[in-house]
């Protein structure tokens, strides 16, 4: 336990037990993803879904912290798991080389973490989680902008009901991303899933969305009606 003990003083003997039991997915390995993916491997969750079906390009580079040059052209996933069981190997790993789609098989799970990049993909963690009692932990980003929420079954309404959007198809276009908005939001992602583990359902952005502007380094929090 010599790795986690600068940070086993924060919680009880039975929220740590937790954490090293719990078992979450994460929905993308790309910006948010591969931050998210690092902090929870170093915190000790016991095991790690994760999901992605996309190779890295470049342009990734500026963000995506868990990878490095030599890794473009490759799939994700499998460079995730390689850099992560470096990182710790103690966590239970499992990759999922696929794009999250109405078909895929998803395991018992505590929670998810919503890493996705588009308004689409987001709507099927509806039916393959939210509708199944597991609890949405939702961040997104545009440029130096983020947002983050917590979609709990029984708590909260889901995510086409909580944003309204409709199953369309999205335009394609260049994305301007902000690194330390996507560490950032990845962070509190982190954060909040930590406290649904430990059942500090009191803290949860429950019925609230986080909004963070870092271009004048705002943070508010504005009621989910």
């Amino acid at each position: 336990m010599k790795r986690y003990q600068r940070h086993i003083p924060l919680f009880s003997e039975e929220e740590f037990e937790s954490i090293r039991q719990s078992k979450i997915a994460v929905a993308g390995c790309g910006g948010l993803g591969s931050t998210v993916l690092q902090l929870m491997s170093r915190i000790g969750v016991g095991t790690i879904h994760f999901w992605d079906d996309a190779h890295l390009d470049l342009p990734d580079l500026n963000r995506q912290i868990l990878y490095k040059p030599d890794h473009i052209g490759k799939l994700k996933s499998e460079i995730a798991l390689k850099e992560l069981k470096e990182i710790n190997p103690e966590v239970n790993y499992i990759v999922h080389s696929e794009r999250l789609n109405p078909k895929s098989e998803i395991p018992e799970v505590d929670l998810v973490l919503d890493c996705l990049d588009s308004f689409s993909s987001r709507l099927h963690l509806d039916t393959l989680f939210f509708a199944k009692g597991v609890p949405i932990i939702h961040g997104s980003i545009f440029q130096q902008i983020g947002q983050l929420t917590v979609l709990f079954p029984g708590k909260t309404n889901n995510y086409q009901n909580t944003f309204g959007i409709e199953n369309e198809p999205e335009e394609q276009s260049i994305k301007t991303v902000y690194p330390p908005t996507v560490t950032s939001i990845a962070s509190l992602q982190v954060n909040e899933a930590l406290k649904c583990i430990t059942k500090r359902y009191d803290q949860l952005l429950l019925h609230k969305l986080l909004i963070i502007n870092l271009a004048d380094n705002t943070f508010e929090i504005i009621p989910i009606t």
